[in-house]
């Protein structure tokens, strides 16, 4: 019996010590990040021949830096990746926002960008970006991509953004832990919330959201739940049979529904 109870009591100090351990190194669950040197960030703006890289000082004195496509002086595109993507490889499949310039800056600790990523500096960042860049075009939009859905819809209802895409989007990162680790106590533990559907009340434009059917990740419950919260109806959701979290893109209408969205809902376009 004393060696049952000593057994108890060492598995439950382990479990204690790993969520712990889960609580303080969670980043390392969350974001992703992988970097580039200077010679692939100029090899990532020879592959458009509109693009050019560029960089921002935030207010902290921390850079940020990408790639801005230069398509268009009436329209910007700004695109929020997810939290393992890298935006080099992006810039080459941008072809079909053909009546856009498309802004792809990486999150801190992604690319060339500077610091460490987090999830007030993502929402910080983006809106100093933001307001460092849009002043200068007629017609914004945005798209966010899985963690990117939060910065998208945060910086839409923050400024005055007039159009809006979410791919794999979820109603809070809570949410979707729990349903990945039901054994744990995610809300708990968690320390960065995502909460999309807190963020993206009061946005009343255009809205376009994209899903695969078969996301073991953001479960299509996490985005239909996104909806019901939302105190608005989407324009156009896309479903889209057979695809998960990671290869909607070789979808082969993936870029250009949602560039035909755009396009149609213009406030610039004749």
């Amino acid at each position: 019996m004393i060696t049952f109870v000593k057994w108890i009591g060492a598995a439950a100090v382990l479990a204690g010590v790993l969520l712990l351990l889960i609580y303080w190194f969670q980043d390392r669950l969350v974001f992703f990040p992988s970097t580039i040197d200077e010679t692939q960030g100029d090899q990532t703006a020879s592959v458009q021949e509109d693009a050019e890289r560029v960089s921002y000082v935030m207010e902290d004195g921390t850079t940020v830096a990408g790639w801005k496509l230069n398509r268009s002086d009436e329209r910007l595109l700004i695109y929020y990746g997810g939290n393992g993507q890298e935006l080099s490889g992006q810039v080459r499949d941008m072809d079909d926002f053909d009546d856009w310039s498309v802004l792809l800056v990486n999150y801190r600790g992604y690319g060339l960008s500077e610091g460490d990523p987090g999830e007030d500096v993502l929402y910080s960042d983006a809106l100093e970006v933001y307001d460092q860049v849009a002043e200068e075009y007629c017609e914004t939009a945005v798209i966010g991509r899985s963690i990117g859905t939060a910065v998208a819809a945060n910086t839409a209802v923050e400024r005055d953004v007039d159009q809006m895409v979410l791919i794999s989007p979820f109603d809070s990162l809570a949410a979707v832990g729990s349903e990945a680790y039901p054994f744990l106590p995610v809300e708990t533990l968690l320390r960065f919330e995502f909460d999309t559907a807190s963020r993206i009340q009061g946005w009343d434009g255009p809205l376009m959201v994209v899903y695969g059917e078969d996301d073991a990740i953001v479960q299509p419950e996490r985005t239909r739940a996104l909806l019901e919260a939302w105190d608005g109806e989407a324009d156009e959701v896309r479903s889209m049979p057979g695809r998960g979290h990671n290869d909607l893109q070789l979808e082969p209408d993936f870029y250009s529904a949602m560039a035909d969205f755009l396009r149609e809902r213009s406030t610039t376009m004749e």
